[in-house]
């Protein structure tokens, strides 16, 4: 234990004494537990809007720096250009939940 003993360790648990470095005063939040993360929701307006922005970027950075401050990588904007109006259009569109049956009504005619 390299000649140290108990007393060199600084101890969470000693309360009082000189000062209070070092003291334990409560239940901490456990470090290792993480938050659910949240996907954000981009409207097609927000959507348009980056578009335009970065259209109208003519000096060099400026799309860089607008990506930077949106939080968004590049291909984000080739993904939404690639989609073209019709890729905004659909997502301001109602429409059901992944997942939801999709199924059209049978036809008993036959």
């Amino acid at each position: 234990m390299n000649g140290l003993g108990p007393a060199a360790l600084p101890s969470l648990e000693r309360s009082g004494g000189s000062g209070n470095a070092g003291t334990f005063r409560g239940p901490h939040p456990n470090p290792e537990v993480v938050a659910k993360a949240n996907r954000r929701t981009l409207t097609a307006g927000y959507k348009q809007r980056i578009l335009a922005a970065a259209d109208a970027a003519k000096q060099t950075g400026q799309i860089g720096a607008l990506l930077r401050r949106e939080g968004f990588y590049s291909s984000f904007l080739a993904i939404w250009r690639k989609d073209g109006a019709t890729g905004i259009t659909l997502a301001m569109s109602p429409h059901k939940p992944w997942g939801a049956a999709t199924r059209c009504a049978p036809d008993y005619s036959r």
